[in-house]
């Protein structure tokens, strides 16, 4: 009796714009991803509150660096990031 394996091809390289990944799995990496953003934006985030509860002088200091509409748009991801990270988590 001679017993015939039948080998599946596999792929030599993986083509990673093709996977489907399900919604849990896409789920997770944005779990990971807004986890480190928050992480990585925290010491912008201390520096922002310090700013707000110091003096008159240095609240004018954050009122002008918030005022930025780029700063607007990183407070915003910020608040994406944060609340994506404690529904998911």
């Amino acid at each position: 009796m001679s017993e015939v394996i039948v080998r599946k091809q596999r792929p030599k390289h993986l083509a990673l714009n093709q996977i489907k990944l399900p919604l849990p799995g896409i789920v997770s990496i944005l779990h990971r991803v807004s986890g480190a953003g928050l992480f990585l934006l925290l010491p912008f985030l201390l520096y922002l509150l310090d700013r707000s509860l110091g003096s008159p002088e240095t609240f004018e200091t954050f009122a002008a660096v918030v005022d930025n509409w780029f700063i607007k748009l990183v407070l915003f991801g910020l608040l994406w990031a944060y609340l994506h990270h404690f529904c998911a988590g």
